[in-house]
């Protein structure tokens, strides 16, 4: 003869199965719990990310005026000195090179990407002077520019380094 079953005989897998559903939920919890956000990354890299590009436009103004590649050198990737080089040396082909003087920087947003990449909006004026090549003579200027500006960070084994700097727009 079979024994009728008992109703409750299944039920005795659900506790199991709600154990083993809530032991993972919490071993995923613990494994994101070091993990921040996206802002809180962009928040704990945006002093670093400042110091840098309080760095690199004094001496991306410097690149302009004398020509010297040196002046980038740890604070950008070679592509974006390359870049830069070679608008300085159509400057120079054409009799002119700029005098750029940073005066105002102000870093409106940091947005952090898997650790390492981030994208930076600013807002920047600069004073802008054209030099004639091998003199002082001013051909032209734009005094009070104001900027804003992307740029494309990454960092490495010795810091952030400016990849790449986009004028977004005149404002």
């Amino acid at each position: 003869m079979n024994e009728p079953r008992s109703p409750f005989r299944t039920y005795r897998k659900v506790p199991r199965l709600a154990a083993l559903g809530s032991a993972i939920v919490l071993a995923v919890s613990l494994l994101f719990a070091g993990c921040t956000s996206s802002e809180e990354q962009s928040e704990n890299v945006r002093p670093e990310i400042e110091t840098l590009l309080e760095a690199y436009l004094p001496a991306l103004g410097g690149f302009y005026e004398t020509g010297d590649r040196s002046l980038l050198e740890g604070l950008a990737a070679e592509k974006e000195i390359f870049t830069v080089e070679q608008r300085v040396q159509e400057l120079y082909a054409q009799g002119k090179r700029v005098r750029a003087e940073l005066k105002e920087l102000s870093v409106e947003g940091v947005d952090v990407y898997q650790y390492s990449n981030a994208y930076v909006n600013t807002f920047e004026v600069w004073d802008l002077y054209v030099l004639a090549t091998g003199s002082e003579r001013v051909i032209s200027s734009d005094l009070d520019q104001p900027n804003r500006v992307r740029y494309q960070v990454k960092r490495g084994d010795d810091g952030w380094k400016v990849l790449h700097r986009q004028l977004v727009e005149d404002s």
